[in-house]
């Protein structure tokens, strides 16, 4: 699929490769997408102005001094003219980890998902990392889970389930 991807004319592209101009209109466009997806999938989402704020706290891996600092990527999957997925990546000592990702319901056939993570990946590689985490799948190979579609995209890429304590938000100062 990465292949066909390719073939197809897929592109990816990096926010932090962009004019401030266009940050501004690719932030809101993949803030679109995390809709679309959420709505598609069923599941729910942040505040779009959490996702805002994430793209804009962290310094792009271009601006990172060193591998133990964090850094934050949004790689951006376009074909047929328009954007087709997107991918939130934090890069953080030897590892990269996907940390949020949507797709639009149109051109599915292009396969961008696929040359955007093959893209992550690469960079991944290139900037040090070991470990490229795709943070989360469904529980026990459970067929009717609402992750069970991105569980079948995630293991697809190959790689060993990596077993870790679950995730919270906690809320350190409540209104």
């Amino acid at each position: 699929n990465i292949g066909l991807a390719q073939k197809k004319g897929v592109t990816v592209s990096s926010l932090s490769e962009k004019s401030p101009e266009e940050r501004v209109a690719l932030i809101r466009t993949a803030c679109g997408l995390l809709k679309e997806t959420a709505g598609r999938g069923r599941f729910s989402l942040h505040p779009i102005q959490y996702y805002q704020s994430l793209l804009t706290a962290f310094p792009s891996l271009g601006e990172r001094k060193r591998p133990e600092n964090p850094a934050l990527e949004l790689f951006i999957a376009s074909g047929e003219k328009e954007v087709l997925a997107i991918a939130i990546v934090l890069f953080f000592g030897d590892t990269a980890t996907y940390l949020y990702g949507a797709s639009s319901s149109t051109f599915r056939n292009l396969m961008a998902p696929y040359a955007l993570h093959w893209h992550a990946f690469l960079l991944a590689q290139k900037a040090g990392c070991r470990w490229y985490d795709f943070w989360g799948i469904a529980p026990d190979d459970s067929e009717n889970h609402p992750l069970a579609g991105v569980t079948r995209f995630k293991e697809g890429f190959g790689g060993e389930r990596m077993q870790y304590p679950g995730t919270y938000d906690i809320v350190l100062k409540p209104f």
